[in-house]
């Protein structure tokens, strides 16, 4: 987005606060969803956009809120102000932007690029994977001024002998292995013979030959050994790793006296703590089943 826009939109506009917006609604998981007059003054706003009636009834009026502001600084500061007198519970959508709402001078900047809210595992998982599919909405590894972060910058292999319709950075080390539907992150080496279907795999991870992933995210310097077996059966997965709620097995990086990944076949003990940060910003969480 280029904020200038959305800048001029608000200083014209005269709200007291505008609402980067986007359309349709099918987009899912947001912010909350925004109902809007003809003139684009915001008239009603739902937090929870799964179950909100205004959604089912006013499809053309509802639009996903991106959790993208401008505000002007005086109504700002007087909101702020009165929230604190009157010993409100501080919360933005329930107390402030409620009550800009109420004002009648709100409005919306309807962004029509693209745009996913990526809040869960699930969900960095699979924007990664769309953002592989030819025809894309948009592609992030053309454009140097705006670096992919999983990739550590632009500079990647579309395609391969080794790699179909995956990205692979070009400071990872691939040895006669297969990679499909996948992205292979700055500094990760893959091991002779070794299989990756829709995996993610992110900085410094090391893929062991003979090892078959898929499904998965590899976090950042994990050691998968060889000939390891890792999304083909999550109920078996779920001993050794995280699994979201969608089935993607979450491969963790490896910890002082920590053993390697063990074999599929391998009766390993498995250490009671697997959770493990991967992914910026700190935001982000998962919905893990319960061991």
């Amino acid at each position: 987005m280029d904020y200038g826009e959305l800048l001029y939109h608000h200083a014209t506009s005269r709200a007291d606060v505008t609402v980067a917006v986007q359309y349709p609604v099918e987009l899912a998981g947001s912010p909350g969803v925004i109902e809007t007059d003809p003139s684009d003054r915001v008239i009603g706003f739902k937090e929870n956009p799964v179950s909100s009636p205004l959604v089912q009834s006013n499809p053309e009026k509802a639009h996903v809120n991106m959790g993208v502001y401008v505000f002007s600084r005086e109504p700002l500061i007087e909101t702020l102000r009165k929230n604190v007198a009157l010993n409100c519970t501080d919360d933005f959508g329930r107390d402030i932007l409620f009550d800009l709402i109420r004002s009648g001078r709100a409005g919306v900047f309807q962004f029509g690029g693209y745009w996913r809210q990526i809040d869960t595992l699930d969900s960095y998982y699979q924007t990664n994977l769309d953002l592989l599919l030819t025809g894309a909405a948009w592609d992030p590894y053309e454009n140097g001024a705006w670096p992919t972060r999983t990739l550590a910058g632009p500079q990647c292999l579309q395609r391969s002998w080794l790699a179909s319709q995956s990205r692979v950075s070009l400071d990872a080390t691939l040895t006669a292995c297969e990679v499909w539907m996948s992205i292979v992150s700055k500094g990760v080496r893959i091991d002779a013979d070794a299989e990756l279907e829709a995996a993610i795999v992110l900085p410094g991870a090391h893929i062991g030959s003979g090892a078959k992933i898929r499904n998965a995210i590899v976090a950042e310097q994990a050691v998968v050994s060889p000939h390891a077996l890792i999304g083909y059966d999550t109920e078996g997965d779920w001993p050794q790793f995280p699994v979201t709620e969608k089935g993607v097995v979450i491969v963790g990086a490896p910890e002082p006296n920590r053993q390697r990944v063990p074999l599929q076949s391998s009766h390993l003990p498995v250490t009671a703590d697997r959770s493990i940060a991967l992914v910026r910003p700190r935001a982000i969480q998962t919905k893990m089943k319960k061991q």
